[in-house]
């Protein structure tokens, strides 16, 4: 009998042991899923602000780009951008009969070149006169694109 005794008594501690890893188990399962929660609120947190940063560098972007216009189809040969910008600015101001300040001139290719200006009041000036490209002596095959 004390062999059968040994023997409960060893599964019972085996028992007993078990019963405190799983209890064990059962809180660290409990402190995984409340980390897992505060872990997917942070989460939802931060794709909201990096949505709100999104949409303000979108509208950023876009207002600037409202203040750009396209120039195609003059010859450009500057690779300095004060006399493109001068060459650029001096054209506007006969050819188009406007007075707009240019804040910067990017040459994109050979007879394009990307005009951001200063104000977007400009852009709508230069806008609206582009067409007076078409009713020159001087034979331009210039076109001015919103960008």
């Amino acid at each position: 009998m004390t062999e059968v005794s040994i023997k409960i008594e060893e599964q019972s501690r085996e028992l007993s042991e078990i019963h405190r890893e799983q209890r064990e188990y059962r809180e660290e399962i409990r402190q995984l899923r409340q980390e897992n929660v505060t872990l997917r609120e942070e989460n939802t947190k931060l794709k909201q602000v990096v949505f709100q940063i999104e949409e303000r560098l979108e509208s950023l972007e876009n207002g600037k780009r409202r203040k750009n216009i396209v120039i195609q189809g003059m010859n450009i040969n500057k690779n300095v951008l004060e006399t493109l910008k001068q060459e650029i600015n001096n054209f506007i101001q006969v050819e188009l009969a406007v007075d707009v300040q240019i804040e910067k001139v990017v040459k994109l290719g050979e007879k394009v070149c990307l005009v951001e200006l200063e104000k977007e009041v400009d852009k709508r000036k230069v806008m609206r006169n582009k067409s007076k490209l078409r009713n020159r002596r001087k034979c331009y095959n210039v076109t001015i694109d919103i960008n």
